[in-house]
């Protein structure tokens, strides 16, 4: 991981695999690129801090880089990645897992946009608390133990275009009209397991079934202002693209 400062913002490059690393944004601008050949790298810790976390006005826009955070069993559940104190994260064809609370959370007036991106949370895939905003285009979100989406005490998460998915069917707590356009795969048979990759794994590119990839229950149009690829580079259709982060070839 190698860092240049360019005026007021730091760019850091991430070019391999890197463990235990934390990324603290306070006050600050920080573009955090993938940089690996042939893959993304992933960053992975098992530290109590998140991997990114961004306060105080912070802002990180974040792009090409897979956020694992492993179960540590303590009491207090932590995020893959969080923005708080009026803080912003933007995130661009990432993968993001946390198995130790939420995927992403956002709370205290901070903002995260999410685009081309999966998540994967232990008791939810993104959070918004005490005022905090996520809004999230062309994504696929799971949850292990809790709903997809978790909104308390004002916060918001706007997700469209996207697959929503419970491994536990928790019903969803936020406001039901910040959806547009979304795939709830809960309402679906068979076992949405079976319809990505590698749910549990985090992998949630679109599974296959009879050698070639499961349909979704809609296809949607792209967003003239929204991503123009996906997870993996691929281009978004304007008309008919597959909800989610993954458009399967």
């Amino acid at each position: 991981m190698s860092a240049a400062a360019i005026d007021k913002t730091t760019l850091i490059k991430v070019e391999s695999s890197v463990e235990g690393e934390q990324v603290q944004v306070e006050g600050k601008h920080v573009i955090i690129v993938g940089d690996m050949p042939g893959g993304m790298p992933e960053w992975t810790t098992t530290s109590p801090l998140p991997p990114l976390a961004a306060s105080d006005n912070g802002r990180a826009d974040v792009s090409g880089i897979k956020l694992f955070r492993a179960a540590l069993g303590e009491n207090e559940a932590k995020s893959a990645a969080i923005a708080s104190d009026d803080s912003r994260i933007n995130f661009d064809k990432c993968v993001i897992v946390g198995l130790d609370g939420a995927g992403v959370r956002a709370d205290g007036d901070a903002r995260v946009t999410l685009w081309s991106t999966t998540v994967l949370g232990a008791h939810a895939g993104l959070e918004a608390l005490s005022d905090g905003a996520i809004e999230a285009v062309f994504v696929s979100v799971g949850a292990l133990s809790g709903a997809a989406r978790q909104c308390a005490d004002g916060g918001r998460v706007d997700v469209h275009k996207s697959i929503l998915y419970s491994a536990k069917a928790t019903p969803d707590e936020c406001d039901s009209s910040s959806i547009s356009d979304v795939w709830d795969m809960n309402a679906i048979s068979p076992n949405p397991n079976k319809w990505f990759a590698n749910f549990i794994g985090g992998d949630l590119h679109v599974g296959e079934g009879d050698m070639g990839p499961h349909a979704p229950s809609s296809y949607y149009n792209a967003l003239p202002d929204g991503p123009r690829c996906d997870l993996d580079g691929d281009e978004i259709p304007l008309m008919n693209a597959y909800p989610g982060a993954d458009q399967p070839l």
